[in-house]
This record gives C-alpha cells, sequence and structure tokens, in this order.
C-alpha cells in the first residue's frame, strides 16, 4: 500500500537518499497559476516514465568536496507518472514539476560531467543533437523536494547531499536494445562478448570505450568510471528507434 503524505516526499532526498533536502522546510511560492501535472509531464518535463540511479558524482565546483560514499542511492529507481512522482512505494499526491529560475547543474564546466555534453556523430545515419539541458524544480505541496536537470530524454542529473554530489539517472535499456547495443559494440570491436541482453560489468566497459573514442579526450580529461549512456552516444547506432 503506497503512503500518500504531505512532507514524505521529501525523504527523496532525506531520509531514503541518506541527506537533508535542500530548503525543503521553505513553501516555494509559484506564480502564475501551475498546470496540472499530466500537462506538466506533456508540456514540460519530457522525462516522464521510470529512471534509474546508475551513477554518483562529486561536484567539481564545491570546495574539498566529499567522494562519493557507500551510501549513495546507486541503483534505485524514481518514477515520474501522471499521479505524481514515486520511490519505494513513496508517492504525494499533491505535486508540480515547474522550469528551475536559475541552472541546476553547470554541465558545461563541471569537468565531471563532460559526457553529459557529448556531440552527435557527423555519419550520414545521424539524428542530430539530441541535447535538452533544461533545470526543473519538483514541489511536493509547493514544498520543494528535489532539483533536476534534463539532459535528454534519456538521462537526468539530480543534485543530491546539499549537491556536493550530482546522481547521474537513466532511463532503463530493454532487454532488445541492449542487445542491439552490444551487437553495435561488437561490431566495432570493443566488444567481444555474447549478446546477453544485460547491461553487465563487459557491457559498460564496452560502452566505457565506446564513449572514449566518441569523444576524443586528452589525457588531462577525466572519463568517468561509469559514462552516462545519452542519446547522443547511442547515435547512429540504431539502438532506440522513433
Amino acid at each position: 500500500m503506497k503512503m500518500f503524505f504531505t512532507v514524505a516526499l521529501i525523504s527523496l532526498g532525506g531520509a531514503l537518499f541518506g541527506c537533508s533536502p535542500e530548503q525543503s522546510s521553505t513553501e516555494v511560492k509559484t506564480e502564475p497559476p501551475l498546470v496540472e501535472p499530466s500537462a506538466q509531464l506533456e508540456k514540460l518535463s519530457g522525462f516522464a516514465g521510470e529512471y534509474v540511479i546508475v551513477d554518483a558524482r562529486r561536484a567539481s565546483d564545491v570546495a574539498a568536496p566529499a567522494a562519493p560514499g557507500s551510501e549513495t542511492p546507486i541503483g534505485k529507481s524514481i518514477n515520474f507518472t501522471q499521479h505524481g512522482v514515486e520511490m519505494e512505494g513513496i508517492a504525494c499526491e499533491d505535486w508540480l514539476i515547474i522550469p528551475a529560475r536559475v541552472p541546476v547543474v553547470y554541465v558545461d564546466s563541471d569537468p565531471n560531467l563532460t559526457d553529459l555534453t557529448l556531440a552527435p556523430t557527423d555519419s550520414p545515419l545521424t539524428s542530430g543533437d539530441q541535447q535538452v539541458h533544461a533545470g526543473f524544480t519538483v514541489l511536493c505541496e509547493k514544498q520543494r523536494v528535489m532539483k533536476l536537470h534534463r539532459v535528454d530524454d534519456r538521462v537526468l542529473v539530480m543534485p543530491w547531499a546539499n549537491s556536493t554530489v550530482n546522481l547521474i539517472l537513466e532511463r532503463p535499456l530493454s532487454t532488445i536494445q541492449i542487445k542491439a547495443y552490444q551487437a553495435q559494440l561488437k561490431s566495432m570491436k570493443f566488444y567481444d562478448g555474447a549478446l546477453t541482453g544485460e547491461l553487465d560489468e563487459a557491457t559498460l566497459r564496452a560502452s566505457r570505450a565506446w564513449y572514449e573514442h566518441r569523444a576524443m579526450l586528452d589525457d588531462t580529461q577525466p572519463i568517468p568510471a561509469r559514462p552516462a549512456i545519452t542519446e547522443n552516444l547511442l547515435d547512429a547506432l540504431r539502438v532506440i528507434e522513433p
């Protein structure tokens, strides 16, 4: 049975994630009046559905940032539905997603987020640049409970632990899509395993090698241990069909 609550969604950034949400006790004024959640999902968010937290990276613009610890919520999922924002059986009846007034994260200047600005390929099969880079604030009963940065239709960034860490969220790829990705990586000699349809360690290593090849980074630029599988990383590979 799901729990509906007044402030419980604040647990998304608090008890569930092991930190205190930013300004969770401050009511956010919203003018002009906001539309209903279903319209928000359709017109604003673009990220309805399930996302899984796949990585946690320290923010480079924080003085002496702490490295993400073992308590990071990697593997947890967040669902954005017309009924609210849900995680681990927690939901909110009165919620809104609104555009952020200031940038949520600065992906262009954070060296730990370089994979989120990867350009599309120059292949004739390219779908073009899929980057969106828009910030949003999630409210539960007019209380701010989280901020989100939308990279594209697959990837989100959520500041966490007082913005000292950025959580990377991805839409899960289907078994068929993962097999297609593995087949493409195999054809390009980045992967030599079986087409399992699982995003296992071998596939993620191959994906990292593919990202490194695509990004053409020099020795001074950091490469994430687990690069985000953005739409531009999958560009021209026919993994996600229109």
